[in-house]
């Protein structure tokens, strides 16, 4: 049952053999040029020396095990406010599986096979597709905020104010339509069903997922410490960092799971603070710990049907 599951999953949502080259083309592009980067500083890799702090990262493990857990959590919420009254481990189980779906590229698989799936779970398709489309609002509306909100830590020196506005109004206006665009929709289609949302839900569904991103912080923070002493970021710089490396990932929707993207954004940011061989190590440690518990929980998620 296993295997037909993975099967059916996928073969959803494939697109062309055109868009598959060229998002394939793009993704190693990205690649080659952090590599070069890479490269062209080798030497600062040569002098540099790494000591793995075991338990510190074991602590970094079982915290973005955590982070994982409060995202299904927040995809549970999300079904609930739309009106879809799902239990935890069956949304749970939905959102771990569609995971490793994201890192297919050249296809809509992982949009396709969250609501395919959500289907089984017994929530109806339209609520589960707009359900996933408000998990990812709310998911990169909040990264964006927690980045600006701690602008003025000294996070960042040298972004220009307009831009700052810009970002935060952009937000700010995108997660205040939501109920309206919801309700909208509901007038015009009625058999998308109950998927309204009121701006007090909104409100506490947004307050959810930023202590996600706490989460999350202190996570990237022990991954990034289990280095060793080379690393001496404060915890505010590198939730900052990470919350702003991670939306540009999301959106890179040519990047599948924002491969190339989130990790050269990271090295990028990360060097203003930290020697380049620190850096790139640190994004290469996230990336391995992120893919690591993704695989876990869907291993998991897979064995465990009911």
């Amino acid at each position: 049952m296993n295997a037909d599951l993975l099967l059916r999953l996928l073969s959803l949502g494939r697109g062309g053999r055109l868009r598959t080259v060229m998002q394939v083309a793009g993704n190693l592009l990205i690649l080659a040029v952090l590599a070069f980067a890479l490269y062209q500083n080798r030497h600062q890799f040569q002098q540099a020396s790494f000591s793995l702090d075991y338990p510190m990262a074991a602590l970094a493990l079982a915290l973005w095990v955590g982070a994982y857990l409060l995202f299904a959590m927040g995809w549970t919420l999300v079904l609930r406010a739309l009106g879809s009254p799902v239990g935890w481990w069956k949304a749970s189980r939905v959102f771990f599986l569609s995971q490793g779906l994201k890192y297919i590229p050249g296809s809509v698989v992982y949009a396709f096979g969250r609501v395919y799936l959500a289907q089984e779970a017994g929530v109806r398709a339209i609520p589960a597709a707009i359900g996933l489309a408000l998990e990812s609002f709310l998911a990169l509306g909040t990264a964006i905020l927690v980045f600006l909100a701690l602008l003025p830590l000294g996070l960042v020196q040298d972004l220009p104010t307009p831009l700052i506005a810009g970002a935060l109004v952009g937000v700010v206006a995108i997660l205040v339509s939501l109920p309206l665009v919801l309700g909208r929709l509901s007038a015009f289609y009625a058999h998308t069903g109950p998927v309204d949302l009121s701006y007090t839900m909104l409100a506490l569904l947004s307050g959810f997922y930023v202590i996600i991103w706490l989460v999350v912080g202190f996570a990237c923070f022990a991954s990034l410490k289990s280095l060793g002493s080379g690393f001496n970021l404060g915890f505010v710089q590198v939730l900052g960092i990470y919350a702003l490396s991670w939306a540009a990932g999301l959106v890179a929707v040519f990047a599948p799971g924002g491969v190339g993207v989130r990790d050269g954004l990271l090295i990028l940011f990360l060097s203003r603070f930290v020697p380049l061989p620190v850096a790139a190590m640190g994004a290469a440690v996230l990336r391995v710990q992120t893919l690591v518990v993704e695989g876990a929980l869907a291993f998991i998620a897979l064995k465990l049907q009911r």
